[in-house]
């Protein structure tokens, strides 16, 4: 009767091991997993692991990992900026300071959210499969402007006939007055532009609520140089952007 008694014991501890077990995993695979992968992807921006949010960008392989690392750097690297600003800056009257100029492109100081990311999932996760996530979108703000990381296409800058304009030392192909680029990062991104045998350098900021976007009037646009040439081959050994 002890041995009786002792088996069914087992038998029933057994089966409620094994039920908790599977009641944990389903809810896992249906009500927990999801959530988790969502603060695994904050968490990882939170600790600017940028190599895991480049692989994990939508529409990733229609631009290389270079051009997202230019992003990164001019957002969230002051040593950059402050380059920059004592570069091209420092003796105009456009910023009273470095600090002031950092303030205003500068995205490290402010903590994201689960709100503030839009994510694209595939597939559905189930007893034997499991979604998989990107980042669609991150939208990011420095307490003075909204900016955001991700990839956009179509996107149109406006500038003057016989001008020419160049993104993050890419030269784009423009037509009469329009650059029309088929992919690029959103966020900042450094703008070289030669237009009446001037030279101007800025910053503009790319987000997917401002597509098409005028040159000739960004508020950091500032001549830095007077061309005495055409300005025609200036850019010739440049990678060119291509466009539609």
């Amino acid at each position: 009767m002890r041995n009786k008694n002792m088996t069914l014991t087992i038998g029933i501890t057994a089966f409620l091991f094994i039920f908790i077990i599977s009641l944990i995993y389903v809810l896992y695979c249906y009500s927990y997993y999801d959530g988790y992968q969502k603060e695994k992807y904050l968490d990882e921006f939170k600790k600017r692991d940028y190599d895991f949010v480049y692989e994990r960008l939508t529409d990733k392989d229609k631009i290389n990992r270079e051009e997202f690392n230019k992003v990164i750097d001019l957002m969230y690297n002051q040593n950059t900026l402050e380059n920059i600003y004592n570069t091209y800056y420092k003796d105009s009257n456009l910023y009273s300071n470095s600090e002031e100029f950092i303030k205003e492109f500068y995205y490290g100081n402010k903590k994201i959210t689960l709100d503030d990311i839009e994510f694209m999932k595939e597939g559905k996760s189930n007893l034997f499969k499991r979604s998989k996530f990107y980042y669609k979108k991150v939208n990011v703000n420095n307490g003075v402007n909204n900016s955001a990381i991700g990839i956009i296409d179509n996107v149109t800058f406006n500038i003057e006939r016989n001008s020419t304009l160049r993104i993050d030392n890419k030269l784009l192909n423009c037509k009469e007055d329009k650059c029309v680029v088929d992919y690029m990062f959103m966020g900042l991104h450094e703008v070289n532009y030669i237009s009446n045998n001037y030279t101007y350098y800025g910053i503009v900021n790319v987000t997917s609520n401002v597509r098409d976007i005028n040159i000739t009037v960004l508020d950091s646009l500032i001549n830095v140089k007077l061309n005495l040439e055409t300005g025609v081959d200036v850019f010739k050994d440049q990678n060119i952007i291509n466009n539609s």
